[in-house]
């Protein structure tokens, strides 16, 4: 999964925000917590389920339920506005 190419994570004011160049898609601004953002930065590219819950072992301190939980969470958002490729 990826991604869209229209959707962009950037930090803005020391605050980790998504937009979309294509307002058809989805209109407005999602605020991204760190592993949020974190994570997002990860769908700049085509990578898997299990890789993306690697990589935030990886990167933080949590025990793989917690990380399994967050990406699960995350992607189930980003699918909600329009923002993953399958």
């Amino acid at each position: 999964m990826k991604l869209k190419d229209s959707f962009i994570n950037y930090k803005m004011n020391d605050e980790n925000v998504l937009v979309t160049v294509d307002n058809q898609i989805f209109s407005g601004i999602v605020h991204l917590n760190k592993v949020s953002a974190f994570i997002a930065d990860c769908l700049k590219e085509d990578i898997s389920e299990e890789k993306l819950i690697n990589a935030i072992l990886n990167k933080y301190d949590v025990d793989r339920k917690t990380a399994v939980t967050d990406v699960q969470n995350v992607i189930k958002q980003l699918k909600s506005i329009g923002a993953i490729d399958e």
